[in-house]
């Protein structure tokens, strides 16, 4: 009978190592690797960060600036007392002048257009054998005095129908007539041809003196 003995015990192998120096350093070298490049990383973001942050600073900055300003443009500004005098005294004016418009548009101060419109009804009524020496128009024509002389005394009455017979003179009434017959030391005009002149007795003047005096009859509008 045959018995085998197994000499072989795997305690005497050779064992195999998983991490050896070479592997170790190996590591411990790609660790030392990434740390820095995590590092550098880490620079570069807080560097690109912090240039950032300044631009932006910059930036607050300016529209800080900019804001201020704005502010000191437009900050309000204390009331000039001289302002509100002017004021007071500009709507005084416009009072005034309302009021002025007011009594213009009344006619209470008659014809306002001027004097221009008178005269031109003067130079139409020209009656021959009458003359003017004067017209005196106080007021816009509220009151108005006529001088003149005609070759005879019956020329005054129509020469003042004509007259008053103008629009311009509408609302004018002549309210004293005074006709009288000069002294004979006053020159006679030139006697016109057509014309007869009024006899005249010793030491008057063969032509006759009148005085127109008008009163403006004033319509109140309602």
């Amino acid at each position: 009978m045959s018995q085998q003995i197994n000499l072989f015990n795997p305690v005497f192998l050779k064992q195999k190592k998983a991490f050896s120096a070479v592997n170790m350093l190996q590591s411990i070298g790609i660790v030392c690797a990434l740390q820095l490049a995590l590092l550098a990383y880490g620079h570069f973001v807080l560097a690109k960060l912090e240039s950032d942050a300044a631009s932006g600073k910059t930036a607050l900055d300016a529209k800080r600036a900019e804001f201020d300003r704005t502010l000191e443009l437009f900050k309000p500004r204390q009331r000039n007392p001289a302002l509100d005098v002017e004021i007071a005294q500009v709507q005084a004016d416009i009072a005034a002048l309302k009021r002025v418009e007011a009594v213009l548009n009344q006619g209470s101060l008659g014809n306002t257009q001027g004097y221009s419109g008178y005269f031109q009804a003067f130079a139409r009524q020209n009656v021959s054998g009458l003359w003017l020496l004067g017209v005196s128009i106080i007021g816009a024509g509220v009151d108005m005095s006529v001088h003149g002389r005609a070759m005879q005394a019956a020329l005054v009455p129509a020469y003042i129908q004509r007259l008053t017979g103008e629009s311009v003179m509408s609302g004018i009434s002549f309210a004293d007539l005074q006709i009288e017959r000069p002294s004979a030391s006053v020159q006679a005009p030139v006697a016109l041809p057509g014309v007869a002149a009024t006899p005249a007795s010793a030491g008057t003047a063969p032509f006759v003196e009148f005085r127109l005096q008008s009163r403006r009859i004033v319509v109140e509008k309602k």
